[in-house]
This record gives structure tokens, sequence and C-alpha cells, in this order.
């Protein structure tokens, strides 16, 4: 079983999209880095530093379209709401796929079953995958890509591969290597929408804190 989940594994994520997706994350931690050095109000107490992981997990979603629509990344991105309609996560589609993104405190981690299965999609893996996926094509495979820092500024470790209930049933690591990269100006372009974002929440929490 294992040798057919990580068959499956490389043949939907081949080496160069493996780079991509480490190459997004790591986008994503510069931008996060680059915002924060700019807004100083975010390091002026510890209640503002508690939401970096959130800057980290909007600049990972801006990132993660941008990828999807210069095509550095071979999926369609999107940010549906969960099952009670409170929360929007970043879902990339491929033929067949599924690839969901998640921030994770160990390198071999993988979230709790319910953020990225139960409440996104329903997907039983069945005891002979190949016969299940021949007998119905629709079927959607999903996939799972990590990234963590240990309280770091810049990416430790991530994998990409297909979540178990507890473990993974198949993983590889998100090293650094060639991918396509974004012009100058597409950096500079995200960076500014997510700064406009980050000062509205500056500025309607301060409000919020004069009443």
């Amino acid at each position: 079983m294992y040798e057919y989940h990580e068959a499956t594994l490389k043949a939907t994520f081949p080496q160069e999209v493996r780079n991509a997706i480490r190459g997004m994350f790591d986008e994503a931690y510069t931008i996060t880095n680059e915002l924060i050095q700019r807004e100083k109000w975010l390091t002026e107490n510890p209640v503002a530093r508690d939401i970096r992981p959130d800057i980290l997990r909007a600049a990972s979603a801006r990132t993660a379209q941008l990828w999807c629509s210069k095509g550095i990344l071979p999926f369609h991105c999107s940010f549906p709401t969960n099952s009670i309609k409170n929360c929007h996560h970043v879902e990339l589609n491929g033929e067949g796929v599924i690839l969901l993104l998640a921030r994770v405190d160990a390198s071999n981690a993988i979230p709790p079953s319910s953020t990225f299965r139960d409440n996104i999609f329903d997907i039983s893996i069945p005891l002979f995958p190949e016969y299940a996926i021949a007998k119905n094509p629709n079927i959607r495979q999903g996939f799972l890509a990590t990234y963590g820092d240990r309280g770091k500024d810049e990416f430790q470790f991530g994998r990409v591969g297909i979540p178990g209930a507890k473990s993974w049933l198949a993983a590889l690591p998100l090293e650094r290597g060639p991918y396509g990269y974004i012009s100058t100006k597409d950096h500079d372009e995200m960076l500014v929408e997510l700064l406009d974002n980050a000062r509205r929440v500056g500025e309607k929490s301060a409000g919020e804190s004069e009443d």
C-alpha cells in the first residue's frame, strides 16, 4: 500500500512541482517579514506579534493564488469556506487532485483530521485505491502540503503527501530547487496588497480599543 501511495505522490507532484511549492512558501515568509518590518505596530507589543501566523497564512494564500495564475503550479486556486461558513481555506485543485496547505509544529506532523478532511472533502481511502479510482474516475485524491518554522522567520520544514487519520500514508520533503519565478513587480504588488490589508486591521483594532 505504501508503494502505491508513494508512486501516486511522485507522479502527481514531480520534483519541479515540489520545488515550486517550497518556493511558494519561501515567498510567503519573505513577504511576511517585509510587511512586519514596515508596519511597526506589529512589533510594539506581544498581542500584535501574536498575529504573525495569521499574516503568514494570508501571505501563503495570496502567493498560492499567484503561483497558480502564473502557471508556476499546475493547479487552480480557490478559497472555499468550512462547513459552518466561518473560515476560508486555500484549496488547490487539479485533475482528480485536491491540495491543501497547513502550518504544523513538527517536520513529520499533520494537522488534526477535521481541519483538512472532515470539513473539506470526505474521501475514505479504500483498501485497493487503484481499483476504486478506476471504477469511479470522479474520485479526487486528497493531498496536503505542510510548512513550519519553529518560531523562526523562515521556512524550516515541510512536506507534501497523502495524509492518513494520524500520520502520513506517504510524504516527500519540500526542498529548495529550480522552479518558475515571479517578477519583482509581482512581488511588490503582493506586498502592497497585504500591507493595505494589515493597515486596515490595525486601524480597526485601534478604533475598537478606544471605545
